[in-house]
């Protein structure tokens, strides 16, 4: 085993041995039962997860296609997907510098998620930033590589006026353009901001609006300012509805609430199982 390399045994040990202090970090307000019930189902955890292949998301923050041609980080990973055959590798752009993507043998195991909101959210609050027709022909060229899996993301979905048939819109626009079978998965949320960006975000963008928009101050501090949950639960549902009318298509929400799920009978754990091995409560709910 490489010196930068650790086996399942070891990482296994370790989040034993300290996941009180762990979850304390984490601020995961977890009951005694709980706890326990967690430290009991490690060795589980690990020996069922192993059973995936190993997958993670490049481009979460700093997108990965706009600044490729300055690190070249998309041949590298690209690179990457072709030698090891148990690797998943999702892509998160709205950009349409995906040259060095486009060229790369990828077996159905590099996924790209574009982003994608209405024109008028781009040009008001996702500056400097790509046209959603250039998104759109984006996605046109991943579906036309063959190889490579699409993902839509609608979000963040903010409150625009007449944001309902703005999105609607969206929706079907994208729909009507791209081919609907070879869409992987589209998902959706709401925008979220954390406690510390409220004091960022009008340090760099005075004029903006956003934090004027009603959001509810989150429960714990891990969590975010949202929306109130019933107009979140109106627009999902209004959304979900438009995209069942032109395809099949998986559904999947970004970061969403428990509370969310429940409201519109969204099986969260389902959706879940198919990367990895979910934590079970005490009470056998996943």
């Amino acid at each position: 085993m490489g010196k930068n390399k650790v086996s399942l045994e070891v990482v296994s040990k370790y989040i034993n041995d300290n996941l009180a202090e762990i979850l304390l970090k984490l601020d995961v307000p977890l009951a005694q039962l709980q706890y326990f019930s967690i430290k009991k189902q490690l060795p589980k955890y690990f020996e069922e997860n192993k059973k995936f292949d190993v997958s993670f998301n490049v481009g979460e923050y700093t997108d990965i296609g706009a600044i490729d041609h300055i690190s070249g980080h998309l041949n590298f990973f690209a690179g990457l997907a072709e030698k090891h055959k148990n690797i998943k590798i999702n892509f998160m752009t709205k950009s349409p510098n995906l040259t060095s993507l486009l060229k790369a043998k990828c077996d159905n195991r590099v996924l790209v998620t574009i982003g994608f909101n209405p024109q008028s959210v781009i040009d008001k609050y996702e500056h400097g930033t790509y046209s959603l027709k250039e998104r759109i022909a984006t996605a046109k060229q991943v579906q036309k590589k063959g190889d490579i899996n699409l993902k839509l993301e609608i979000e963040p979905i903010i409150f625009i006026p007449d944001y309902e048939k703005e999105y609607i819109k969206l929706i079907r626009k994208l729909l009507k353009e791209l081919d609907v079978n070879k869409i992987s998965k589209i998902t959706m949320g709401g925008i979220r901001l954390a406690a510390d960006y409220r004091g960022i975000i009008p340090q760099y963008f005075p004029d903006t609006d956003l934090l004027d928009m009603h959001m509810e101050k989150p429960d714990v501090s891990y969590d975010r300012y949202r929306y109130p949950l019933e107009e979140r639960v109106d627009i999902y549902l209004k959304l979900i509805a438009e995209i069942k009318n032109h395809c099949d298509c998986e559904i999947g929400l970004g970061a969403e609430t428990p509370e969310l799920w429940e409201a519109i009978n969204f099986d969260a754990a389902k959706a879940m199982s198919k990367n990895f091995f979910q934590y079970l409560d005490p009470n056998g709910d996943e």
